[in-house]
């Protein structure tokens, strides 16, 4: 797919055989192909989708996807035609070791194209690195005051926030739906019971009247109580719809019992951290993963409900509420967060604090020696295309409308 949208400018205006020899640019006495920004749109296409960016969709974003990519090629070769200047080479046993050491992390053996592509490639991006590495050692390096300077003007971004390593026990109250359902089934297991002789029926008539005489609020009661007599019915001997009468009302009073109220779900885990009170470090910890192993219906149960390192925002407010006002080594009063109940257990936590200069100098070097090297780049790229011949030989929109003259013909 990728290798389709980097070639689809120009499958129409050529065979494939013919692209890789149709130039496209020559810079100085150096072409650059059809094939060569092919080859580079496919590489750049696949790294975007590695990244999960926006990919180019329509035939404008990617004749100018195209043009960038040309264009960056051409730096290269104008950066790769100074180092012939400046007299530099590249180590060419070291270039075939690595596109050996390529060909195994794919997987599969390189043909002698690929081969030779992959050198092609490796060998540019050395040269690039090279000759952006002789220029930027002749340009000043940041001092540590500088560093230093900088670190005091950015300090702010090197806060960092406060973490708590966490466990966590989450119970869900049931849904409305399922009382819905489950009253449901009993209203139809109380028309059914009527129809079979014996015992159910029996059983049937004396709710349904107790039914009938109920107002709204308790007919819920009477209800439970039909299903209760009939799962207590004994089925040996019984006939099949004496059986069936009272496997259903097994299965709605198991279904029943496994019913839970926001109330409920509170008190239960109210049980739990009544039950882990006196227990502290260790024990505490172990205590509280069985429980969550047990109970818990949120993230990580089976691992004890364990959920790392966290930090403020990483779930909701209520959560982060009692996670970092609560001391290092203590279970959490039950809480709402969503519509659950939740308990926490806090083993460990790093208060806030601001990364010092010795922790973080590393990385402000390394970000001055990007944008350094950047700098570099474009600048020596700037003065090597007012010193260079460049010359189009056909453009992309020149192609496209070449393929739609082939159209209408």
């Amino acid at each position: 797919m990728l290798r389709l949208l980097a070639l689809v400018l120009f499958a129409a205006a050529a065979p494939a055989a013919v692209i890789a020899d149709q130039a496209m640019r020559y810079v100085n006495n150096e072409v650059i192909t059809m094939g060569d920004v092919a080859m580079r749109n496919q590489l750049r296409l696949a790294d975007q989708q590695r990244r999960g960016q926006v990919m180019p969709q329509t035939r404008d974003e990617i004749i100018a996807y195209s043009k960038q990519t040309l264009e960056d090629l051409t730096d290269e070769v104008l950066i790769a035609q100074e180092a012939k200047t400046l007299g530099m080479k590249n180590d060419h046993e070291s270039l075939v070791r690595d596109v050996l050491e390529a060909s195994r992390n794919a997987g599969a053996a390189f043909t002698l194209r690929d081969q030779a592509d992959q050198r092609r490639l490796m060998e540019r991006a050395r040269t690039v690195e090279s000759v952006l590495g002789f220029y930027e050692g002749r340009w000043p390096q940041p001092s540590p005051l500088a560093l230093e300077q900088l670190y005091q003007k950015h300090r702010g971004e090197f806060n960092r926030p406060p973490r708590a390593r966490t466990l966590q026990i989450v119970v869900h109250p049931s849904a409305p739906e399922q009382r819905l359902e489950l009253r449901a089934a009993k209203n139809a297991l109380l028309r059914r019971a009527q129809a079979v002789p014996g015992a159910v029926a029996e059983a049937a008539k004396v709710r349904l009247d107790e039914f009938l005489e109920a107002g709204p609020n308790e007919q819920e009661a009477v209800l439970d109580r039909l299903v209760a007599d009939l799962a207590a019915l004994a089925p040996a001997g019984a006939d099949e719809a004496t059986t069936a009468a009272i496997q259903e009302a097994a299965r709605i009073a198991q279904r029943q019992a496994a019913l839970r109220s926001p109330e409920e779900a509170r008190r239960l885990l109210e049980v739990v951290r009544l039950s882990l009170a006196g227990r502290f470090g260790r024990d505490l910890e172990e205590g509280f993963r069985e429980a969550a192993r047990r109970l818990s219906q949120g993230p990580n149960a089976e691992q004890g409900g364990q959920l790392g390192w966290v930090e403020p925002g990483t779930w909701s407010k209520a959560f982060d509420d009692a996670v970092f006002n609560l001391p290092p080594g203590r279970v959490s009063q039950v809480f709402i967060t969503g519509q659950a109940a939740c308990l926490v257990l806090v083993a460990e936590r790093i208060e806030a604090r601001t990364r010092t200069f010795d922790e973080v100098s590393g990385e402000l070097e390394l970000v001055e020696r990007r944008k350094r090297r950047q700098e570099v780049r474009s600048r020596l790229v700037q003065i090597l295309r007012l010193q260079a011949m460049i010359r189009d030989v056909a453009g992309f929109e020149e192609r496209r409308k070449e393929e739609g003259g082939r159209r209408k013909e």
